[in-house]
């Protein structure tokens, strides 16, 4: 069968991957796909060739084009926006949510605005103009992190704006009645959502049926850790049931089968736009449409061509869609169903043939399980154990209650009142079973695990022996057999090998905000962590330092390090606790114990050392890397918290960091008066840059090559101070600052330092 198709959307996948990611693993893969499709279609080569072409340019100058066409400038001062609104409006308790665009540029922009001051007789179509503060949305900041940036352009989305005071009204949407009366439908069905189910199980359903992001946070995250947190989107799941569902209503009416793609078109046309074209929504809706076309026509259907042809489109239209999670889970889904579900329901028929009908929902659901954990784990770092089970469970609830609800908002719309509330009624039942199971599953040991990422290279061996195992390697030819082994063992072994041999150490200085955390990965294979930043605002500890630790495959923390007891050091440590393990902790002698709160008492009930250092001592870590801590001094009187700060140089081979926590000028005096060698290629600035700390004398002594200011962005200490900036500039001191460039990252042969900022490599 011809796979032209296919390999195009995987050849896109590679490539727009190497392209974020500059990968040259993924290069190489997209270079073998576009060989072997030359191969496999020899007879016309240059057919393949040509058409593999055009479609790599489309997408290349898609990659270039869009960022620019997003962010292109405009007359306006920042300070107010006129446009129509071209998303349906999300309010929620504490912010209103839709999307602009201008229409003089058609620059589009993310809004956010106070629910106190929004109007709620707005929605989609209204032109408005709104006053208050734009701002370009954040990159990757961190690694593991959030690139709120390209999932805004698989939006083609350039900008924030955060409005405040109320919105100007310039014209209503009535001048399209046709997008004005589906508007009213869907307001309609929210409103009645709201009003006849309970508070939690509305929100569910507004979820379930249009992708309304408005459930408890906890809540969703308990849905999100047992593995079935697409019940809560409108992906391709629900399209598929409604696509199986209506079908099969219009053939029992003997609908021919062009009436029934042009009913069937039009519903998914208006779905589609009542949730927004999704991702997911777009893939399985295209599908089904090629489905219907092909059995109009009386073609053959091929599921994994009609998924490409989608996919193409789809990219070739935007390709930064290829980097949501949404892209990836759903075609992996019909990836995995139609390559992988046969062989199990073969192999258990062989095992059990009585049994393989009742084993079918779990075999399906096994395999979009086993072929999707690579992908889950890098994008939510957690493996959900028991998905397999639950979701054979509660699928089939969900699908009976989309059908309720929808069939029971079309009935009250048309005003058949008494049998939509039946409906309802129903629907709200079976929502509460579905909480109630999630909430058992929930409480189970084991339900979830935290997993690291694995590399490219883990990711290519793990779908290898999947791939194997399944038969989808079988070659009868010998010298083909020889060359595939050997393609595959270059691909998969090389960067195994470097990654292996490599006796670099890289420390990365995270973007925590107005705090410190330090990850350092030894050559040796050890970790260490130095801080773990904290907030009163957010969970620093789980949202930054844990994600990164997870990306770079890393699960063990051998050392971790708390300088002093300020929350914006310590907080973040005790966080991440329960999901990493740790071996030592390593505390000034200066503070009492009591003093890092809950910190410590987590270490004892987890039994691990807590280990009380001063200037002196050092650590062999292993692999010529040694730890010599220089502050606090033995005998040293206790001032305040930052004067107890441990001052530590991190030293490997010839090469020498110099971590300060937050240690101020009677720290550094102290240190300097002590006369060690304090010389260092890299420095970390005490205090987030404040101008109590990095005296002359100090600096003078370090002698460092590059600064790192771990500092908030607009922080209310206006740190970094000015004669700080100052000092560094005029010591030829290359710094970098955390709100300005990012998570810093630095690695070290021994010999040569390199340095790079997560920000600045994006731009």
């Amino acid at each position: 069968m011809n796979r032209l198709f296919l390999l195009l959307f995987f050849q896109g996948i590679l490539l727009f991957s190497a392209m974020m990611q500059r990968n040259a693993i993924l290069g190489l893969l997209f270079v073998l796909v576009l060989i072997f499709g030359v191969f496999i279609h020899r007879t016309q080569e240059k057919r393949f060739l040509i058409i593999s072409m055009l479609f790599i340019s489309v997408l290349i100058l898609q990659v270039k084009w869009i960022p620019r066409q997003a962010v292109r400038s405009f007359e306006s001062d920042g300070k107010e926006v006129t446009g129509k609104i071209i998303s349906f409006v999300q309010i929620r308790e504490d912010q209103v949510q839709f999307v602009l665009e201008d229409q003089s540029n058609n620059n589009r922009f993310q809004c956010f605005s106070d629910p106190v001051d929004w109007e709620e007789n707005l929605d989609l179509g209204d032109v408005i103009r709104l006053t208050g503060r734009l701002e370009k949305p954040d990159g990757l900041r961190n690694p593991g992190g959030f690139d709120y940036s390209k999932f805004l352009l698989a939006k083609k989305i350039g900008w924030v704006f955060y409005g405040s005071g109320r919105p100007i009204l310039i014209s209503s949407g009535g001048n399209r009645p046709i997008m004005l009366r589906l508007v009213e439908m869907r307001t309609f069905f929210m409103q009645t959502l709201e009003r006849e189910l309970s508070p939690p199980n509305g929100a569910f359903a507004k979820g379930l049926l249009f992708g309304e992001k408005g459930m408890d946070e906890s809540e969703a995250d308990l849905f999100s850790r047992v593995g079935i947190s697409h019940v809560l989107a409108v992906s391709g799941l629900h399209i598929g049931i409604l696509y199986a569902f209506l079908s099969g209503m219009l053939r029992r009416l003997s609908m021919p089968g062009f009436l029934m793609l042009l009913i069937l078109g039009s519903f998914f046309l208006v779905y589609g736009f009542w949730c927004g074209f999704s991702v997911s929504v777009v893939r399985a809706g295209g599908m089904a449409m090629i489905h219907l076309l092909a059995q109009c026509r009386k073609y053959h259907y091929d599921s994994l061509n009609a998924m490409a042809v989608v996919g193409c489109l789809s990219m070739m239209y935007n390709p930064y869609t290829v980097a949501t999670a949404s892209f990836q889970l759903s075609y992996a889904a019909v990836f995995a169903i139609q390559l992988f579900h046969g062989f199990l329901v073969r192999f258990w028929e062989r095992l059990h043939p009585r049994l393989a009908k009742l084993a079918s929902p779990f075999l399906l659901s096994g395999a979009v399980f086993c072929f999707s954990i690579p992908m889950v784990v890098q994008l939510f770092h957690r493996i959900p154990m028991l998905s397999v089970w639950i979701n054979v469970l509660v699928v089939p609830l969900a699908s009976l209650v989309l059908i309720l609800l929808l069939l029971s908002c079309l009935a009250g719309w048309i005003g058949m009142g008494p049998v939509a509330g039946w409906g309802f009624d129903g629907a709200d039942l079976l929502i509460h079973w579905i909480f109630r199971i999630v909430g058992i599953v929930g409480k189970m040991p084991f339900h979830s695990w935290m997993a690291p990422s694995l590399p490219v290279w883990g990711m290519l061996v793990f779908y290898f022996w999947l791939f194997l195992l399944c038969g989808y390697f079988y070659i009868r030819s010998r010298w083909k057999k020889r060359l595939a082994l050997l393609l595959i063992l270059m691909v998969i072994w090389v960067p195994i090998m470097e990654d292996f041999l490599d006796p670099s150490m890289q420390i990365t200085f995270l973007d925590v905000g107005q705090g410190d955390s330090i990850i350092a990965e030894l050559p040796g294979g050890k970790t260490l962590l130095v801080d773990g930043g904290g907030s009163s605002y957010r969970k620093v500890g789980e949202e930054v330092v844990l994600k990164a630790l997870l990306h770079s495959g890393i699960d063990k923390v051998d050392v971790m390090v708390c300088t002093h007891s300020h929350s914006d050091h310590s907080l973040g440590l005790w966080e991440l606790m329960d999901d990493v393990e740790v071996s030592m902790i390593v505390i000034n002698s200066l503070e009492p114990e009591s003093a890092y709160g809950d910190l410590i008492a987590e270490a004892h009930r987890q039994k691990i050392p807590v280990v009380k250092v001063h200037g002196g001592m050092e650590m062999d870590l292993g692999k010529k890397v040694r730890m010599k801590f220089l502050h606090p001094v033995d005998g040293q009187s206790y001032t305040d918290p930052n004067n107890s700060s441990l001052v530590a140089q991190i030293v490997y081979d010839k090469t020498a960091f110099l971590l300060t926590g937050d240690v101020e000028r009677l720290g550094e005096e102290t240190v300097l008066r002590n006369g060690e060698d304090l010389k260092s290629h890299v420095m970390k600035i005490a205090h987030h840059g404040s101008n109590t700390s990095s005296i002359p004398q100090f600096i003078e002594k370090i002698d460092p090559d590059f600064a790192v200011i771990s500092v908030g962005k607009n922080n209310q200490y206006s740190h970094p101070g000015d004669k700080t900036l100052e000092l560094l500039e005029s010591k030829g001191v290359q710094y970098y600052r955390t709100d300005h460039h990012g998570a810093v990252v630095f690695t070290s042969d021994g010999i040569r330092i390199r340095g790079k900022s997560l920000v600045k490599e994006q731009e």
